[in-house]
């Protein structure tokens, strides 16, 4: 098969440090590993230890900050649960795709446990942005009850588990108004990797059980899986190296190699990688069309992950060494090369 063109993809959760964990990456180091994996558009979480997003300047911030990358980015909007206040502005803004709320624990300081705190959360977020959970087991079935009374749109970030594939099904099949993603490394990796990796591979959810990694496939194959999201969360190498380290892994430039890696194995098909990674992102979170962008791959020639080296700062993925297949060649956006011969102009 030859060089084939693809729109530029949407990854709808990335963690790109800036501010505040700025020697893991920013915008600019983050955004060039997007272009180089094949996104034109992010969507970066709200949870930057020490400095989240969670009020109206924090966010534009963001925005101006951002100005530095290589391709487009959005943002959500976090919450302690003490800034509902701020939501109906906040929930304006044309570079806000939705509202994220942790309901387990994570890097940062937004964890919200109080039950009340968190119906108060979803009655005063009135936007038909989503409201992205991290959120499992019975976490997950309240946010449904929560999202069902008050008419609210969700999506439950990086199902991890049989069981909770099985939560999202089944509200899927009562009619409410849910999406799911799930990560490559929870496709990909299982606890054999778990233990060949150690802390490199230690990351929330936990990488689950081969039952787990099967029903994970099951859901994407069968449609109850909308989106495939990379959660690049990078660390530096030292940091993955502390007692206890860092949790989190870089995904940007491996994700959509490892999807191809799957239509390689007859995983899933061609259409069905479209449908995760660009499809799916701009129906849920309404993203504007990018005119006159796109990306250029032969999608059966491998490559070996990291033979280029890494445009993240971080420098490091768990899937090293991996033969992948589909190694970005060009990426244009707005009729602006970013990306020639796989490398970031």
């Amino acid at each position: 098969m030859s060089i084939q063109q693809f729109p530029g993809f949407i990854d709808i959760h990335v963690h790109l440090r800036q501010p505040g964990a700025t020697q893991k990456e920013d915008f600019f180091t983050g955004s060039r590993a997007a272009v180089k994996g094949g996104f034109t558009c992010v969507l970066d979480m709200p949870n930057n230890p020490g400095d989240p997003t969670i009020s109206l300047d924090k966010l534009e911030e963001k925005i101006q900050l951002a100005r530095s990358a290589r391709c487009d980015i959005g943002f959500y909007y976090g919450t302690d649960g003490n800034n509902l206040d701020s939501f109906p502005k906040a929930a304006t803004e044309a570079y806000l795709f939705g509202l994220k709320l942790y309901m387990e624990d994570t890097t940062g300081e937004l964890l919200v446990e109080d039950a009340t705190k968190i119906a108060a959360i979803f009655a005063a977020w009135k936007s038909d942005k989503p409201i992205l959970i991290h959120a499992e087991g019975e976490h997950i079935g309240v946010a449904f009850d929560l999202a069902q009374s008050y008419h609210r749109r969700i999506h439950v970030c990086h199902v991890a588990s049989w069981e909770d594939l099985v939560l999202v099904r089944k509200a899927k099949e009562k009619g409410l108004s849910v999406t799911c993603g799930v990560t490559p490394h929870h496709l990909f990796l299982s606890q054999t990797d778990r233990t060949r990796l150690g802390s490199f591979a230690q990351v929330m959810p936990s990488i689950g059980d081969t039952s787990d990694q099967n029903a994970l496939w099951e859901g994407v194959v069968d449609g109850t899986v909308d989106v495939v999201e990379s959660d690049h969360a990078p660390h530096t190498m030292a940091e993955k190296h502390t007692n206890p380290p860092a949790f989190g892994v870089p995904g940007l430039e491996t994700t959509l190699g490892l999807l191809l890696l799957a239509v390689h194995q007859k995983r899933i098909s061609l259409e069905t990688v479209v449908k995760l990674l660009y499809d799916g992102p701009r129906k849920i979170f309404s993203i504007p069309i990018q005119q006159k962008t796109y990306i250029e791959l032969d999608p059966v020639k491998p490559f070996i992950a990291g033979a280029l080296g890494y445009e993240t700062k971080c420098a490091w993925s768990p899937f090293d060494g991996w033969e992948l297949y589909g190694q970005v060649q060009t990426v244009v956006l707005r009729g602006k090369p970013v990306v020639q011969n796989a490398k970031v102009i």
